[in-house]
């Protein structure tokens, strides 16, 4: 992240694995079809733009019914552009991903300054001191 963009803690813990995501509406939407996201044991990176919290909630429970967080090992959320980024949204995101490790803030997705994030490498993070890095 740009030097003047902190990374926050949503949840605690540390974990490992691929990583693999994207915009969370596509993703909600793709279940149910051949082009469906695997995250088991992999470090699920999510964004989105220009959605309600109500829509935001009604996405992750979508992907938490269909069994898609059950063996998720960490979450890192990139930016949420329009989308009202305050206590009640990160409170959505600690609520569903109960036990989980969780960094948000990271500067990736539909945002400005942005930053590439490579889906499919392995990643290690830890949520306790805000650090991600390529293993």
């Amino acid at each position: 992240n740009p030097p003047n963009i902190q990374l926050e803690t949503i949840n605690p813990g540390k974990a490992e694995g691929i990583i693999t995501g994207g915009n969370l509406a596509t993703l909600a939407a793709l279940i149910g079809t051949p082009y469906e996201i695997d995250t088991t044991d992999k470090i699920l990176f999510l964004e989105d733009v220009d959605e309600t919290i109500m829509s935001i909630e009604r996405n992750l429970t979508h992907l938490r019914l269909s069994g898609k967080l059950d063996k998720v090992s960490g979450v890192i959320l990139g930016y949420w552009t329009r989308c009202g980024w305050d206590d009640n949204l990160k409170s959505v995101f600690k609520d569903t991903f109960t036990n989980i490790p969780v960094i948000a803030n990271l500067c990736c997705g539909h945002s400005l300054p942005t930053t590439s994030f490579p889906l499919g490498e392995r990643f290690y993070m830890d949520a306790d001191n805000c650090i991600i890095k390529k293993i």
